[in-house]
Formats: C-alpha cells, sequence, structure tokens
C-alpha cells in the first residue's frame, strides 16, 4: 500500500451548467491539474448521455457517473468523477435521486465500504419534497456501521450561520459526519456583495482521524461560475490498513493448504492405472550393489511409490471450498454487468439497432426471467431509461 493509493484529494464545485464544450474542457483541466482523486459538481444541467460522451472522449484517466432531472433540466443535475488508477477499480454500484443526489459505492479488501454522495440541494426553500427526498435517501444509505465510512459533498444551498434552517447540514451532522469547511468562509457570492457558504464537504471521522487540509478555491478566471470550489486532502491509511491484514490472512490460508488424495474420484481403473504404472517402472534397490543400508533403501521405494501416485492418481487441496473466489450469483452479476455496462456504452455511442439487440439478446439468456425488452423503440431514450431502471431493480434483487 503506498501513499499514492492512502492520500486522497476531494473536490467539489457548483459550475453553474457545462453544456459547452469550452466549459467542459476547463472543468477537466482543473480536476487534472489539481490531481483530484474524487470531484462532485453540481449543477451540471447536462444529460447523462451527452456527458458520458463528452467525459470518455476526453480524457482516460478518470470515469464519471451522472443525473439530471429531465424535467428541470436547467436547474439540476450532478455528476461524481473519479481517478480511475487511485479510486476507479473499487466502484461496484451507485444510484441517484435524479439531478439532486448520486451516490457511487466503493469496495475495499477487509470487507470495507466507502461511500460517495453528492448532493445539489434546492435553491427554492420551499421545495419541500426536493429537500425531503435528499433527506430520506441519506438517513437510509448513509449509517454508522462497522468498516463503512461516507463521504459527502456538494451545494446543499444551506449556510449554517446565514439561514435559519439548514436540515440537510443537520441531518449528515446528525449521522455523525465530520465538517471539513469552517464556518467563517464563503463559498458563494453575487454582484450585490452576498456572500454564503453553500458548498459543503462532510465525511466519516473515523476518514477525518488524522490531519486534513481545506482550501476554498476562486476559480472565475478559469470557469464561469458564481461560486468557489473546495477542496480537501486526507491520508486513508488508517483504514485501508486492514486491506493489508486481509491479504496476509489469504496468504496465510495458501501456506496452510495441502494436497491429499481425491478419493471419491480415485476409480478401480484409476487405481489399476496406478499399480500398472508402478510395476512397469519400480526399480528394485536390491538389485545390484546392495551395500545401502535400511534407511536408504525404504526411502528409495517411498520415493518410487509417490512418483508414480503422483503422475497417475486424483489429488485436491485442502481448504478449497474457503477459497473459493467468486459464488454462483456473484459470477452472474459480473457477467451482467460487463454485458450492461456495453449495452450502455453501445446506445450512448449510438452503434446500430442490431449491435445494441444482440446484447439485450445475451442479457435475456443470462437472467431470462428479466423484461429487458419493452414497448418502447430500442434505440430510443425511453428505452434507455426503462433498461437503466430494469438493471437497478434486477441488481437489487440479486
Amino acid at each position: 500500500m503506498t501513499d499514492k493509493t492512502t492520500n486522497w484529494k476531494i473536490g467539489t464545485l457548483n459550475v453553474k451548467g457545462i453544456n459547452k464544450n469550452e466549459k467542459f474542457d476547463d472543468m477537466l483541466d482543473w480536476i487534472d491539474q489539481e490531481r483530484l482523486d474524487i470531484t462532485i459538481i453540481t449543477e451540471t444541467k447536462l444529460h447523462p448521455s451527452n456527458a458520458f460522451h463528452n467525459f470518455t472522449s476526453k480524457n482516460k484517466k478518470y470515469i464519471s457517473y451522472w443525473t439530471i432531472d429531465l424535467i428541470h433540466t436547467k436547474g439540476s443535475g450532478v455528476g461524481i468523477i473519479i481517478n480511475k488508477n487511485t479510486l476507479g477499480k473499487h466502484v461496484y454500484t451507485h444510484s441517484d435521486i435524479p439531478g439532486r443526489l448520486l451516490q457511487v459505492r466503493l469496495k475495499f479488501k477487509g470487507k470495507i465500504t466507502i461511500t460517495i454522495t453528492g448532493v445539489y440541494g434546492p435553491a427554492d426553500k420551499s421545495d419541500k419534497k426536493t429537500r425531503n427526498a435528499i433527506i430520506g435517501h441519506i438517513k437510509n444509505c448513509v449509517k454508522n456501521e462497522q468498516n463503512c465510512y461516507h463521504i459527502i459533498a456538494g451545494d446543499l444551498n444551506e449556510d449554517p450561520d446565514n439561514h435559519p434552517t439548514h436540515m440537510i447540514i443537520d441531518t449528515i451532522l446528525g449521522i455523525g459526519l465530520f465538517k471539513l469547511t469552517t464556518n467563517d468562509t464563503s463559498t458563494w457570492s453575487n454582484s450585490n456583495g452576498t456572500e454564503r457558504q453553500l458548498d459543503h464537504i462532510f465525511v466519516s471521522e473515523g476518514l477525518a482521524a488524522g490531519n486534513y487540509t481545506t482550501d476554498i478555491i476562486n476559480l472565475h478566471q478559469k470557469i464561469d461560475t458564481d461560486h468557489h470550489a473546495v477542496t480537501t486532502s486526507f491520508n486513508a491509511i488508517n483504514i485501508l490498513a486492514s486491506q493489508t491484514r486481509a491479504k496476509r490472512k489469504l496468504r496465510n490460508k495458501a501456506n496452510h493448504t495441502e494436497e491429499i488424495l481425491d478419493l471419491k474420484h480415485c476409480s478401480e481403473e484409476v487405481w489399476e492405472y496406478f499399480k500398472e504404472t508402478l510395476d512397469e517402472n519400480f526399480v528394485d534397490p536390491f538389485e545390484g550393489d546392495c551395500t545401502h543400508d535400511v534407511d536408504y533403501t525404504y526411502e528409495n521405494i517411498i520415493d518410487q511409490m509417490i512418483k508414480a501416485a503422483r503422475n497417475t492418481l486424483r489429488w485436491k487441496h485442502t481448504n478449497q471450498g474457503r477459497l473459493q473466489k467468486y459464488t454462483k450469483t456473484e459470477t452472474t452479476i459480473h457477467k451482467a454487468r460487463k454485458l450492461v455496462g456495453k449495452y450502455k456504452k453501445a446506445y450512448l455511442s449510438q452503434e446500430s439497432s442490431g449491435t445494441q439487440f444482440e446484447l439485450i439478446k445475451k442479457l435475456s439468456n443470462l437472467l431470462p426471467n428479466v423484461p429487458w425488452l419493452n414497448n418502447h423503440n430500442l434505440n430510443s431514450v425511453d428505452f434507455y431509461l426503462h433498461f437503466k431502471q430494469t438493471w437497478d431493480t434486477e441488481k437489487q434483487r440479486l
């Protein structure tokens, strides 16, 4: 385990829309320059399919996840961008409240789970429905459990010093997360000189146990937005150290395994073949020079028998069942996830309907009881959204 994999840098920024290619590129340049491992982008105003296409065509260092409220695209949108080399390989699932909340879960060895939640709170204080949906998701999915750690960041549209109510912040703090931004710094301002701290980063206390550094960065000259970026850096070695213990435990298991005869699969034919091989290749140690002592002669006979047994009989490793890596369900999920990823890529890159149908057909063969097909045209947005909902439901069931 190296500093590269345990030193994490997180950033969040309200971009006020990234539909223009030039602004999208400016955002990617900032992420790259800051060397961020996790970036939460809010108010993207960008359809996920467009975001995915722009993102994958312009970089290979990061992976990204996006959500938008299709009814209110101008005032919504959250993206989570993750460094592929440091954390990308640990991502295993994600969920969202369209346009308002996006959550990505990461799994590490040692049964450690880390959730990253990006939040874009409603600016309209009368929008109780959206606020309650965000709070409900946080209460249900962000819990203090053993080996489970959380990162929540974004534009909450709540200032603990200047707003009379800040229910989302209160909910996060009530769960036990730690706020990494101090209350006396602003992250948003307008032309009238009004300043507020609306952008925040919260982490589980386990992640903030060591030293951390938080900065407020003015990006107005680089990116057209009225918000400042918030970044924080810390070392996660204290929670990821159990990965090393898990690897050591696995090595110890391997070191304590041994080969034994697999009697269940040693049939009469196998035993007969062993006898014939031993008869053909056995060298009598008493022939010729008989000056060897009893111990040498005994070892010689045993060696010849073991050689014949190794070449003819059936053997197995002890603890084979416990060392099996994946269950049948896990294998099915892995295969399905690869097919789903291929289909999404085929749709977003507008490959032929025939190619998309073949991938859907393979999914139907793998999971035959799932209604992958619907009444919408195969290459339509409605079909794609229905497909995503079907896959999310099936993942929960599995």
